[in-house]
């Protein structure tokens, strides 16, 4: 399957550069989208450097501003809809994700419309997280199972890889609507069990940023609990 990863960044300048390369190690069969919100501290033009160093197998898009991982992973739907990809792969570009899981998840893809990469099956799990983090982890999963549904381990990790077929046939610009940031993956898994795709998980081990800071913030966590309880009544 002809295979994009996307990458969302703003403010990712200590990482992109190691992170494309370690997943062009670990799957050089696939290609690169580097999706940058206009950071100010040039991770889009370290994005442009990469993407003349390997013509063909980096990409970069520039946004005009810090418009949302909702949105930004959108846009990385329509590139690979646009440009003949059979398969997207959406990695947050802190190192939470481990390159090295991309060939397990590009095998699960060939049986499934959407394989997620779970941190609560077979031995994944969640690394550098202090205990308050990890309740909290924890109330936002039995959360959305209570309001959702319990039909995955792990609803709320990005890590995810779809099927463009599949994407074609999802009202994308009416999800965007009801949530972005961090709950619209959340809201978009949803509706692809409501439409009965084929879903498998995959252990996966996430892994807390090795640099930069968090963009989570506590308004877009409420807002996000808020977006899951309207999708559901």
């Amino acid at each position: 399957m002809k295979t994009l990863v996307t990458l969302p960044t703003y403010n990712e300048r200590e990482n992109i550069e190691r992170l494309c390369a370690e997943i062009l190690n670990s799957a050089p069969e696939v290609d690169v989208l580097v999706i940058d919100d206009n950071s100010p501290d040039g991770t889009g033009e370290i994005a442009d450097r990469l993407a003349n160093n390997h013509p063909n197998k980096i990409f970069a898009m520039h946004r005009t501003g810090k418009l949302g991982l909702g949105s930004a992973i959108m846009a990385g739907f329509e590139y690979a809809m646009k440009n003949g990809y059979d398969l997207v792969v959406n990695m947050d570009c802190d190192f939470s994700h481990d390159p090295k899981e991309l060939p397990q998840m590009l095998a699960a893809a060939e049986g499934a419309d959407l394989v997620v990469a779970s941190r609560h099956v077979g031995n994944g799990h969640i690394e550098g997280w202090n205990n308050f983090r990890l309740f909290l982890h924890w109330c936002a999963q039995q959360y959305t199972n209570l309001v959702l549904g319990r039909y995955v381990h792990d609803h709320t990790n990005s890590f995810k890889a779809y099927k463009v077929s599949m994407l074609k046939r999802l009202p994308l610009d009416e999800l965007l609507k009801k949530g972005s940031g961090y709950v619209w993956h959340t809201l978009l898994i949803h509706e692809i069990h409501r439409r009965h795709f084929k879903i498998k998980e995959v252990p996966s081990v996430f892994v807390d940023r090795r640099a930069g800071k968090s963009k989570m913030s506590t308004g877009e966590m409420l807002g996000g609990l808020k977006a899951i309880l309207k999708m559901r009544f």
